[in-house]
């Protein structure tokens, strides 16, 4: 319930856009079965293209229109449910019809070698497809609304499967230019982000984990935080209150501990508390966005570069690469000179809202997923309760 959201990344889409491939042959499996629909979709041409509206314009000439632009969503809908979900929200759809503007022009930019295997990724995805659509109902029907045929769905797959292979080249360029000189210079900038902390916590949550819902207002966290802290300070045994107070599922049940971790994994506040915050010393209450952390520090150790192992290096020469490769794609995105003209749409409901803020996918609300680099590196997230990947 403490870990650090991940910002999303040019690399976290790349990853996502193979996942995708595995995501459709689980597909066929999990569709319900049913007599009401079982037409549409499929290898049924889609009906006359007549929806000319322009939705994005860019350098030299290109455009997308409406229709193609929804089919590549309906792709989206298919492999990427959660992320679909997104769209709803007007920033995420217009960065995302900019990340496909992206995937477009850089398909151009893909070897002999790279298109091959662009190629034969598809032919994985349409046998995915092809097998998904016999048992999966809603696939069909996501498919027949949205006038996506098989082959569109394969060409688009195509696409983002070259253009990724493309970006994932640029990554491991990056990723090789990187010396040791370049990973102790930046070691020494985030070192305190590195110290090994080992924690008790009890935190009294804002919000209900499973719902999205507020379970108490913030006044009413803050007072039942005061008065754990005073049961903690008069002796109170934090195995048992945490079992009652806390509202952290990872930590609950074995008195709020967290042993020997590396801080970075957790939110801003909660690292923060966590290395300034005196040793043996039950702090004030920490304000996060989960609700307040009643804490005390029993253990903290700096670690200095010579002491890291290959793995934290590989780490750090990796978080290095995907903030460059972030700088540098934004820089291309910005180079297209694109020009969005999305319709206007309703303001999303308010659970979408709530999914781009709080959800698994870690983009903010402002839609600027692939603006940032990634401070803490992939395969980091922690593994216990709720964790916020």
């Amino acid at each position: 319930m403490l870990f650090n959201k991940r910002k999303s990344s040019w690399r976290q889409g790349l990853l996502l856009v193979v996942a995708a491939l595995l995501v459709l042959t689980m597909a066929a499996g999990c569709g319900k079965k049913d007599n009401t629909n079982t037409t549409g979709g499929g290898n049924t041409p889609a009906a006359e293209e007549t929806d000319a509206t322009i939705v994005a314009t860019y350098k030299d000439g290109g455009q997308v229109t409406e229709t193609e632009f929804n089919k590549y969503i309906a792709l989206q809908q298919m492999t990427d449910p959660q992320n679909a979900m997104y769209l709803m929200i007007p920033q995420y759809k217009e960065q995302e019809l900019k990340r496909y503007i992206v995937y477009k022009e850089y398909e151009k930019k893909a070897t002999e070698e790279q298109l091959k295997t662009a190629e034969e990724q598809a032919g994985t995805f349409r046998k995915n497809i092809e097998d998904a659509l016999k048992e999966n109902e809603e696939l069909k029907k996501t498919m027949s609304d949205s006038g996506l045929t098989v082959d569109e769905a394969v060409n688009v797959a195509k696409t983002m499967l070259a253009a990724s292979a493309v970006i994932e080249a640029k990554r491991v360029e990056f990723a090789e230019g990187i010396t040791e000189e370049d990973l102790e210079a930046a070691f020494k900038e985030k070192q305190a982000d590195y110290t090994v902390a080992t924690v008790r916590h009890i935190l009294v949550g804002t919000m209900d984990p499973a719902t999205g819902e507020q379970s108490r207002t913030e006044e009413e966290a803050l007072s039942r935080a005061i008065e754990v802290k005073e049961k903690l300070e008069k002796g109170g045994d934090w195995g048992e209150l945490a079992k009652v107070y806390s509202d952290d599922t990872g930590s609950k049940e074995n008195g709020g501990l967290y042993e020997e971790q590396q801080v970075n994994s957790w939110v801003e506040e909660f690292k923060n508390a966590a290395i300034t915050q005196e040793i043996g010393v039950i702090g004030d209450p920490v304000k996060t966005t989960y609700g307040y952390h009643v804490m005390k520090v029993e253990k903290r150790e700096e670690v200095t570069f010579d002491k890291l192992t290959q793995e934290q290096k590989d780490q750090l020469r990796e978080s290095i690469a995907v903030e460059k490769l972030n700088e540098f794609m934004t820089q291309e995105q910005e180079q297209l000179e694109i020009k969005v003209t999305l319709p206007q749409e309703e303001p999303a409901p308010a659970d979408a809202g709530n999914a781009a803020t709080e959800g698994n996918a870690g983009t903010d609300a402002s839609g600027n997923a692939g603006a940032e680099g990634e401070q803490a590196t992939e395969g980091n997230a922690a593994t216990e309760g709720n964790t916020a990947e």
